[in-house]
């Protein structure tokens, strides 16, 4: 460090260790058949911990281990569901189905 112009005392030395993290976070996502009855549709998966997560553009927090479950109401037709998950280092894991929700308009 710089003290009045001149140098300062020195710092105590420190060790820093630098991962390099490439790899996409762990995303499994339990999908439903192709065509459902109900325009309601609960997904479950489970992710790697502390990954950020959201399905359908809406931010979902699993629990410590992982795992999560969220609620989708489905448009009846096709429905494009996607899982995003991004770990810290900012890989990003997707998963993507299209679900066929065979109901009557309401």
């Amino acid at each position: 460090p710089v003290d009045n112009g001149g140098d300062g005392p020195m710092s105590e030395a420190r060790r820093i260790r630098l991962v390099q993290d490439l790899q996409p976070p762990m995303l499994e996502v339990d999908f439903p058949a192709d065509v459902l009855s109900t325009q309601q549709l609960t997904l479950q998966g489970r992710s790697e911990p502390g990954a950020q997560l959201t399905i359908g553009g809406h931010e979902v927090k699993p629990d410590k281990q992982g795992y999560f479950s969220w609620q989708l109401t489905l448009q009846p037709g096709l429905n494009v569901v996607v899982v995003e998950a991004e770990d810290a280092a900012g890989n990003v894991a997707y998963s993507s189905r299209i679900v066929n929700a065979k109901v009557k308009s309401p």
